[in-house]
This record gives C-alpha cells, structure tokens and sequence, in this order.
C-alpha cells in the first residue's frame, strides 16, 4: 500500500519519537503503520519509555506497517521534500543485501521529488508490541501547565548511579522542582520566590528526566496520571503519548533539603549584573574549579582562579543587605550551578542568604533556588 504523507507532520512525530529508541537492535527501530489517506502512527519504547504520535485520525485497520530504523527514517524525512509517498516493499528480494538475519519482513520505499530510498525492514514480530498497548490511549487527559520544567532541567540527575534523582516533579499550576543532589531548582508561579514552598510541589507528578525534557519544550499537556501518560497535542496536527513509568516513588523529601533559618545573612542584588560577572570569569575558571564569593554589605566580589588558565576578579554592587553590619562571608560555588540558577530566575533583582553561623559547608540559597558550596582554600 503507498500513500502521501506530510514531511512536516512525520517530521513532529519522529523528533519525539526518536526519543525512546535505543541505541542499537530491535529497539532502535520505530513501528510505522499508515493508511491511503496518509494518516499515520508512529511508536517506539525501549522499555523505560513508550512514546507514539499520529495525525488527528487514525490510520484505517487494513493500514500498512513496517519496522525500520528510526535514525534512518528521520535522516530520510529531513532530507525530503514537503511531501513524500511511502510504500511498502518485498522484504525477501532485498535479504540478501541486508546485515540483518534472514527475514521476510517488509521494506520501505520512500520517495519525493528530490530523492528515493529504500530502508530496510525488520521483523515487526520482533518487536514488543505488547508496549504499544499503553499507547492505545483516549486524545483527552487533565490540562497541566508544565511551563516550569524548563527552569529546573539543570538540576535533573544524569547520574544513572542515583536513578531516583533522574527525575523532576511538577504540579498542576506550573510549579516545578528537581535535584541532582548538589543543587535544588524550584520554579513557582503563585507560591512566591521561597524555596520552602517547594514542599507544595510535592503534591505533583514525577516525571523521569527523558519526559521531562521533552515536556519542558512545551508550555502545556495534559496528563493521564493512571497510565503514567503525557499527551501533546503539536502545531503540525499531530498528537503524541509520552508513556514512562517514575524511576523511583520515594523521591527525596524537598523540605528536609531547605534551610529553616532565621536571622540569616542576605543581599540582594542586580540579577543581570551578576549573571555578567559570572559570564566574564568564564575564560580563567573551569567546571572543576569553583568561583570565591565574598560578600559584604556593600558589594559581593567575585573571583576565579584556574591553575592552568589564569586568575579574574570583578564585582557587583550590593542594593540591599540584611543582618550583615561589618560582617563578612567568603564562599566558594560552582559557577555553572550559580548560573543556571540566576538564568532560571528571571526577574530583575535576586537574594542570596547565607548560613547565620558562618558554616562553609551550609547551603546558598539563591532565589528559589539552593546550591551547595564548593570547598575553597581558607
């Protein structure tokens, strides 16, 4: 069976799709199915994830379906023009040139006006199939406002070692929350700038870093909370189901993480003017190497040594300080970790607070946002 299918919305389809092939076998292959009308669906899993898409309508029940690889056919469909005419071809004739075992499995023959290409199939039975079955889900969940997972993805774990960290929670409003451990990004929308309200957001759902990612790319979604599944509705028409499970229930406990002080030392000061100081220390400091913040009431200076580049300083002007007098603090902290909390804050003006006790090793809070400290010589 061949059919005209829209570049654009396969297009949409496999960027999301893509997502939860594997990197080699059978895993790396998506299933295709599409009809003479050019509806299609499309779906892949590697068994942590299952996502789909297909057009408004699903394709007619005597669709064709074939199972090729989802690198090859995305690299085909960049190639293509604004429309490409799909079909399917005799898998037996083409199984001597192919690497894979003996098969009959279908092929696919794409064609546009600039190109051909054939792509090798593999045997759909091959397949888990029975994943797809989580996909076969209703086009109508809870609207979910999932804006604020874009201001918390650096802190998301890639640390496969700490798997219940490779995961960001987010509630219904926007408000979101994640952890890798050494930092704690809290984005809210009603709640207010504390981090303490971050607690509130544990009231959301965990959605594992892969999702998340995807989600954040997006303002909004609705959510299947009983089937663990994300529903996108994209510009090209095209409707997609993001399906995976949270990697781990037991989620650490936001609250224990914030610091309950009172009386804490804090400055207030230009965000934008700090982001700049960070960004101008870049050449002379290193991801290993950590930044010296040293705070009075009148200004934070902010130095950066690396062994084998150089050394840097600059400073910003304190608008606002409170419980500081002639006090003075010297801290040191990842600048990456600094930076992408000032990036996430937005706003004109940032706090920082700082332990009462003068403990080096307590967090910063930043904003929203807590960051550990880095150790630095006395």
């Amino acid at each position: 069976m061949s059919a005209t299918i829209n570049t654009k919305q396969l297009a949409a389809a496999l960027e999301l799709v893509r997502h939860a092939c594997a990197a080699s076998g059978t895993l790396a292959c998506v299933l295709l199915r599409w009809d003479d009308d050019g509806r299609f669906w499309i779906g892949a899993t590697d068994y942590d994830r299952t996502y789909a898409a297909r057009t408004a309508e699903e394709p007619a029940d005597d669709c064709s379906e074939v199972a090729v690889h989802g690198g090859a056919l995305a690299g085909v469909v960049s190639a293509a023009g604004p429309e490409l005419e799909l079909a399917t071809t005799n898998g037996a004739a083409t199984a001597e040139k192919s690497l894979l075992p003996a098969n009959d499995a279908p092929g696919l023959l794409v064609t546009s006006r600039r190109a051909r290409w054939h792509l090798l199939g593999w045997p759909v039975s091959e397949l888990p199939i029975d994943a797809f079955d989580d996909v076969d889900l209703p086009t109508q969940g809870t609207p979910y406002d999932v804006g604020g997972l874009a201001n918390v993805m650096p802190a998301v774990s890639t640390d496969a070692n700490r798997p219940a960290l490779m995961q960001a929670r987010v509630a219904g409003d926007g408000s979101a929350v994640a952890t890798d451990g050494h930092r704690l990004m809290v984005h809210t929308t009603a709640l207010g700038d504390d981090p303490q309200t971050a607690d509130a957001v544990l009231h959301g759902v965990l959605v594992p870093r892969v999702t998340a990612g995807l989600l954040a790319q997006h303002a909004s979604a609705q959510l299947l909370e009983d089937d663990h599944a994300w529903i996108l509705e994209l510009p090209t028409g095209v409707v997609a189901w993001l399906v995976s499970r949270p990697i781990h229930e037991d989620y650490p406990q936001v609250a224990r993480v914030v610091p309950s002080w009172t009386k804490a030392p804090a400055v207030t000061v230009d965000r934008e003017l700090l982001l700049d100081a960070i960004k101008r220390l870049k050449p002379v400091c290193d991801a290993d190497t950590p930044i010296v913040l040293t705070v009075t009431a009148e200004e934070i200076k902010v130095d950066a040594n690396a062994r084998d580049r150089g050394d840097g300083a600059t400073t910003v002007e304190v608008q606002q300080a409170a419980h500081l007098d002639k006090e003075r603090i010297r801290v040191g902290i990842n600048p990456r970790y600094l930076r992408d909390a000032l990036a996430a804050l937005g706003g004109i003006t940032v706090r920082l607070s700082f332990a009462p006790d003068g403990d080096r090793s307590a967090p910063i809070v930043v904003g929203s946002h807590i960051v550990m400290p880095m150790r630095v010589p006395a």
